[in-house]
């Protein structure tokens, strides 16, 4: 990132605990916060790829770690 250059530096999917929760994935990304943190001290300004919609129990409405098949 610091050799490109970057201006801004976008986390895609699949950042979030669950597709839509706009939690960050603490197992996979332990240091979350803090990787926000140093990316910010360096200047680069932070983005993420986010579902537009909201779901609270993401589960119940059939999202979850599963690839959809359509079939």
């Amino acid at each position: 990132m610091e050799d490109m250059r970057n201006e801004v530096m976008v986390l895609d999917d699949p950042w979030e605990s669950s597709q839509g929760s706009g939690v960050p994935d603490l197992k996979k990304f332990p240091d979350f916060y803090q990787d926000i943190a140093y990316i910010r001290n360096k200047g680069v300004e932070v983005g993420v790829w986010e579902t537009i919609g909201w779901i609270k129990d993401t589960a119940a409405c059939g999202l979850g770690k599963k690839r959809f098949d359509p079939g």
